[in-house]
């Protein structure tokens, strides 16, 4: 099962092209700039237009609706990429700043809501599960149920997302009057990077504009050599959301500084990586085998055999994804066919506006049971 899971994965390259060659003359996503750049959150009408019906047979809509495949599988994979995310920012403050005083108290607080992201994640994979299977077609009953609880999960972590700004001010006035690693600043910079996100997805041009004045405090290059100095868990939760990024048109400081293509084959080698880890883990999360070539699949700054500080929590959450071999075929499928889309706008944060605010509506109607498509 591990090897067709890699051929399948380390194929997507191939598919990629292929989809993006017989999809390109056929598509037209066009987006009038002027209109659009005014308030990217009204785009969310869109994806609610088909809203109304109850998702009473999920699987059969799976089957017989394309976009409506695409937008469960692509909300879906930004779920649970941004909710292992989250999680892993949570380890990596605790790394990096339990020792400054200054951030006692939003490190409480976000160890408070530690417990509920690592539940919202295994909700997120029951529902992954299910998916999967639903994709392999094989007869999933409780996949309707599955999937409108861990939407459900997912809406409601979203509103521990000012632990990120919260972190993001205290490194801000601290780096202002002390010198600071490059970790702490690294992880500051990450969690900017997921309120952009968190902003594109909600349509929220006045956050996003208050995060682009922050800006980084490290550059793109000693950013990605400093997400090195973090396990390979941590490692492979980043690239992976940054990739997701990519795929939605939003730069990241990861994505800008590791080329497309190396980036998508070091995720790739990431899965396989993973699913190592989950075989071969011991009680201690030590002594586990390396898949063979990973380092030189790897940019050179990452480290694949970094495995000290591994939790079971982070373990758990990077295989899930790894695990899922349909859902990660269809993912790559759809983001063929969206890249593939001439964007008539050569305003990038409108375009990354238009098809994030349509998953969050695919995201928001799906908790509430709702039939939800975009319209991409």
């Amino acid at each position: 099962m591990k090897n067709r899971k890699a051929i399948i994965i380390l194929s997507s390259a191939v598919v990629i092209a292929a989809v993006g060659f017989i999809v390109s003359p056929l598509v037209d996503w066009k987006v009038d700039s002027e209109n659009a750049s005014g308030d990217i959150g009204k785009t969310s009408r869109f994806s609610r237009k088909t809203s109304g019906e109850s998702l009473s047979n999920m699987e059969e809509l799976m089957r017989s609706d394309e976009a409506y495949k695409n937008s469960i599988v692509a909300s879906y994979y930004v779920m649970q990429t941004r909710a292992n995310q989250f999680a892993s920012l949570v380890d990596m403050s605790n790394e990096v700043a339990s020792d400054i005083p200054e951030y006692a108290s939003v490190l409480e607080d976000m160890n408070k809501a530690y417990v509920t992201v690592n539940n919202v994640c295994a909700s997120l994979a029951r529902s992954g599960a299910d998916i999967n299977t639903a994709l392999g077609g094989e007869s999933c009953p409780e996949l309707a149920q599955n999937t409108i609880n861990a939407s459900l999960a997912y809406v409601a972590l979203q509103k521990q997302n000012e632990l990120a700004n919260r972190f993001i001010d205290i490194t801000d006035k601290y780096a202002a009057a002390n010198k600071c690693e490059d970790r702490l600043l690294f992880v500051r910079d990450q969690w900017v990077d997921y309120q952009r996100m968190t902003a594109a997805l909600e349509g929220d041009e006045k956050a996003a504009g208050k995060l682009t004045d922050k800006g980084y405090l490290l550059d793109s290059q000693k950013s990605v050599s400093t997400l090195g100095s973090f396990n390979a868990c941590e490692q492979m939760t980043l690239m992976n959301s940054a990739n997701v990024a990519r795929v939605f048109y939003m730069n990241t400081q990861v994505n800008e500084a590791i080329p497309a293509a190396e980036l998508r084959a070091a995720v790739d080698a990431n899965m396989i990586f993973a699913n190592n880890l989950q075989e071969n883990v011991q009680e201690n999360v030590l002594g586990l085998l390396v898949v063979a070539n990973a380092e030189k699949i790897l940019p050179p700054m990452m480290n694949a055999n970094n495995l000290e500080g591994i939790t079971s929590e982070a373990l758990s959450r990077v295989v899930v994804l790894a695990n899922q071999d349909m859902v990660q075929g269809a993912f790559e499928l759809f983001s063929a066919a969206l890249a593939a889309r001439p964007i008539v706008t050569s305003d990038v944060v409108v375009a990354s506006g238009l098809i994030c605010s349509q998953v969050n509506s695919v995201i928001e109607g799906t908790s509430l049971g709702e039939v939800c498509k975009m319209i991409w």
